[in-house]
């Protein structure tokens, strides 16, 4: 696993899916609680995040074929809270 800390974003980026079933995304979410969680995925994943959405339930989750567009998606959902939408 990868994990790559920048401003308030934080990257993970797993070797298999086998650390997404087996990971405690809530003891993680204690530990990074003000960070937006970028999952980085490069092999086929199927229905298995519905755990993760539960445990981030009030901040972001965005799945993404690309980092930027999973940075900009931030961007835009920060902009949304600062306006009030």
């Amino acid at each position: 696993m990868t994990i790559k800390k920048d401003n308030s974003v934080l990257q993970i980026k797993p070797k298999d899916v086998n650390f997404i079933i087996t990971f405690d995304i809530r003891s993680y979410d204690k530990q990074y609680n003000n960070q937006n969680i970028i999952l980085v995925i490069d092999f086929n994943l199927t229905d298995i995040l519905d755990d993760w959405m539960i445990a981030l339930k009030n901040k972001s989750f965005i799945f993404v074929p690309t980092l930027k567009e999973a940075i900009d998606y931030i961007g835009l959902e920060r902009i949304n809270k600062d306006l009030g939408l």
